[in-house]
């Protein structure tokens, strides 16, 4: 009897690691399909209309007229590199700078203050770095230098600032990452501290810091939000030193018109989200190739060279020789003069070289946290004036302008979201890391398409998620639409931080189980993931801030209702869309204010968990 028991919960032990195998197997599918998915609807939905305008036309037309059925987008094209190029002109070497003083120069004192400062400014929406834009910078613009203020200079500022937290952080992580070996023989040589660190520290991580500027770069182009709430929109094809102008870029060509545009005029604008991509994926894949070493460095040989093979008579060779001699002696003194005053013209450079470097290693830093301190005070100062009881009331009306039904809609997209997304993240990483041979295509495949999702612009989910749930399933502007599109873009941030607390639980404790007779099921439920828990409840954490602060992906797919959300095919605004509502019309400034206050309480609280959260893993 009990032999037969046995053998049944043998049965049902192996029936269950198949059934959740297969499960965790089907669940790293998600990611392969959600690309598959998007490449499908985008180019479905974009190449005819690229094959009706003619693709040159497109590519190279230089009128966008909707009414007249021209579209041309390398206005957009260059107005998206002109900005793009602007940012990294602006925020690559501020950052570079602030990530060495980081990493080589900061007091750990003053160092626990400002990381938190720099993962709040990452943390900051994008709707609030526009709306901060449109009151400070467009008007900077305008009185200092001339025109309208909103062009191509006002956006490159912009996007430069919004672009230092991704260039300081993978910059700072590359820069501790060097071998200190390497920077203490600099000094011991003789090298000066700065020297040592720009001269050798810096070259010794170039990969990651290139890494950081091409993470930089797509995080620039892929902008949306901010972009056209700064750049001035004008689809015209601008020459660079019209930098005063306004200019449109390809994000904003399409978050602009995408919700009136019918017919032919809405397949241009999703053929404008295909040439978006391909820009995306030609980035990404740069940013795979900078991920590796860039080769080892081929030594030279010296030129050798050959003596003549003419012989001289003996009676002149002895006269030439001796000249020759004279001549090369005269010579050696003069060099050695000469040495001894470049030696001394070189140390007083190295010393300029050095106090330089310093001063913009702090001048720079300085600047960085100025800007964040400004954009935050800023915010605070006009906003907390107006936060008013009338702002939390349960109904929105023109008069009372009230975010409490954004802010329910906000947790509702939240909380569903997550639903979907948590547990296809985590069993995607557990098949990863548990289950999956290493080495296996299927895993690298996996891990590919991972990234490949993390570096989509989110206008390109909004478009997927407008094309396949909203029109495609015929759920049109809903809750369910929005989540289901948030749950795709955060599904990469969920795998790939669970995917490292999985790999940091020791093995010790899988072989423990083991060894008392538990299956893999059982070791990866009750042992594996109890471990790496706060691991994952950190990603969690990352995520819901992507979410709060997420526009151009729920404008198309939950719609800008301002109203409370009646079900899940109903629809509604969260706390970002609201305040871009706001920020559209002149008469709400007070209310955006007020309402950017809310957002920014919102990520310092998410900043605040997640930072306890990852002090209480590097404890245990």
């Amino acid at each position: 009897m009990n032999v037969g028991r046995l053998t049944r919960l043998s049965r049902n032990k192996e029936i269950s690691e198949k059934i959740m195998r297969t499960i965790f197997a089907a669940s790293a599918l998600i990611a392969i399909l959600a690309v598959g998915l998007i490449c499908v609807f985008l180019f479905a939905g974009g190449l005819p209309a690229m094959g009706k305008i003619g693709i040159l036309n497109f590519l190279t037309g230089t009128e966008w007229k909707p009414t007249y059925d021209e579209f041309g987008i390398l206005p957009m094209i260059v107005g998206s590199l002109y900005v793009t190029a602007g940012a990294i002109i602006f925020g690559v070497p501020v950052g570079l700078f602030t990530a060495v003083f980081m990493a080589k120069v900061c007091p750990k004192v003053i160092y626990k203050v400002l990381k938190p400062a720099l993962d709040l400014l990452a943390g900051i929406p994008s709707v609030v770095y526009g709306f901060f834009g449109m009151v400070v910078l467009v008007p900077f613009v305008r009185n200092a230098f001339g025109g309208k203020g909103s062009s191509i200079l006002t956006a490159s500022i912009l996007l430069g600032i919004m672009i230092l937290p991704t260039i300081i952080g993978v910059s700072e992580s590359a820069l501790r990452a060097v071998p200190d070996e390497l920077y203490e023989g600099a000094v011991a040589l003789g090298a000066s501290h700065e020297r040592a660190v720009f001269g050798v520290v810096l070259p010794a991580a170039k990969s990651g810091v290139m890494t950081a500027i091409v993470l930089g770069v797509g995080r620039a182009i892929g902008e949306t939000m901010a972009v056209k709430m700064v750049a001035g929109n004008q689809t015209v094809l601008r020459a660079p030193h019209e930098f005063l102008m306004g200019v449109r870029t390809l994000t904003a060509n399409v978050v602009l018109e995408m919700g009136y545009a019918e017919g032919l005029h809405s397949e241009a604008l999703v053929a404008t989200g295909v040439v978006l991509f391909i820009f995306i994926l030609l980035i990404n894949l740069l940013f795979s190739v900078t991920k590796k070493d860039g080769g080892r460095l081929k030594n030279t040989g010296s030129m050798e060279h050959r003596a003549g093979s003419r012989k001289l008579r003996n009676a002149d060779y002895r006269v030439i020789s001796t000249k020759i001699r004279d001549f090369f002696n005269k010579i050696a003194v003069i060099w050695r003069k000469a040495a001894s005053a470049i030696e001394v013209v070189r140390n007083i450079w190295q010393k300029i070289v050095s106090i330089l470097l310093r001063n913009l290693t702090w001048l720079f830093a300085a600047l960085t946290f100025t800007v964040l301190i400004f954009v935050i005070v800023h915010i605070l100062a006009n906003g907390i004036p107006h936060l008013k009881p009338s702002l939390f009331e349960l109904e929105y009306t023109p008069e009372n302008v009230s975010l409490f039904p954004a802010l329910i809609t906000t947790i509702e997209v939240v909380v569903l979201s997550l639903l979907i997304a948590v547990p296809l993240g985590v069993f995607s990483a557990i098949y990863l890391v548990e289950y999956a041979h290493r080495g296996n295509r299927f895993v690298k495949l996996v891990r590919s398409m991972a990234e490949t999702l993390s570096g989509i612009p989110s206008i390109i989910y909004g478009l997927f998620g407008s094309l396949f749930f909203v029109t495609a399933l015929g759920w049109g502007y809903s809750l369910l639409a929005g989540s289901c599109t948030l749950s795709i873009m955060i599904l990469p941030l969920i795998m790939r931080t669970t995917e490292e607390s999985l790999k940091a639980v020791p093995d010790t404790f899988r072989e423990g189980s083991f060894g008392l007779g538990a299956g893999r099921l059982r070791t990866v439920f009750r042992i594996v993931l109890p471990a790496a828990s706060s691991g994952i409840l950190a990603g969690v954490i990352l995520s819901i801030g992507r979410i709060v602060g997420e526009t151009a992906a729920l404008i198309y797919t939950l719609g800008n209702a301002s109203i409370m959300t009646k079900g899940l095919f109903s629809s509604g605004r969260t706390l970002s869309l609201h305040m871009y509502a706001l920020t559209s019309n002149a008469l709400y400034t007070d209310q955006a204010y007020a309402t950017a206050v809310v957002l920014l309480v919102v990520v310092i609280g998410i900043n605040a968990l997640s930072a306890a959260i990852a002090r209480k893993v590097s404890k245990s």
